[in-house]
């Protein structure tokens, strides 16, 4: 059988990863929490678990009312908003290249920040 047309495979595959979002999401906020990070940054990684939480609840809630239009309708504005907040996170808290970590030093050598 097709992996993607059986029902049951489609309900076990979207609950395997929202479990994955979810533990990834809190893995990079706790991780990064503690580090010393912009302030930006800092509610990016927050919004992000939040949200993750938040979405699977509204997961759940829109399979226990048998999926409404605006409970699902929400639940994809919840992912999109998901993705958004992840892919500002990933591009906030990457390291920065090693050749513009150099010209940081090299720049602060020049001009020290007080």
């Amino acid at each position: 059988t097709n992996t993607f047309e059986n029902t049951a495979a489609v309900q076990f595959h979207h609950r395997v990863l929202a479990v994955s979002t979810l533990l990834a999401a809190s893995g990079i906020f706790i991780t990064f929490r503690q580090r010393k990070l912009p302030a930006h940054c800092t509610a990016l990684l927050t919004a992000t678990c939040a949200m993750a939480w938040c979405q699977v609840g509204l997961g759940i809630s829109t399979l226990l009312n048998y999926v409404p239009v605006h409970l699902g309708s929400a639940h994809q504005a919840g992912a999109l908003t998901l993705m958004s907040l992840t892919l500002a996170t990933l591009y906030c808290t990457k390291p920065l290249p090693s050749s513009l970590n150099r010209g940081l030093a090299l720049a602060r050598r020049v001009a020290p920040v007080h």
